[in-house]
């Protein structure tokens, strides 16, 4: 187990495919495993996944843009979805979804 995002490891070629989102150029990546005592929400979600035949895999990343500080609040991420091209945002236990229209 390594519950924080202190490790980095190699991808086993085998596994490219599936996390090359948040694999390094160098073939490696920074893994955080998550438990239900750890993140029982995030584990949720996991299992989900797994479930629907899907790996279970999130990538974590800070949420911010070029040259803007990484939002810290709730109020921050409410405030880059507005101004951002994102589809969703969750907040706690709150869905934000944008509306298309057209």
């Amino acid at each position: 187990m390594t519950p924080f995002m202190t490790t980095v490891c190699r991808v086993r070629s085998e596994a490219h495919a599936c996390v090359s989102a948040a694999m390094h150029v160098d073939g490696t990546a920074r893994v955080q495993t998550v438990g239900p005592d750890d993140a029982p929400d995030l584990a949720a979600v996991l299992e989900a996944m797994a479930r629907a035949g899907e790996d279970p895999i999130v990538l974590n990343t800070s949420l911010n843009a070029p040259r803007e500080p990484i939002c810290a609040t709730a109020t921050d991420a409410i405030g880059f979805f507005v101004s951002h091209p994102l589809d969703a945002l969750v907040v706690g236990d709150v869905l934000v979804q944008r509306t298309r229209t057209g």
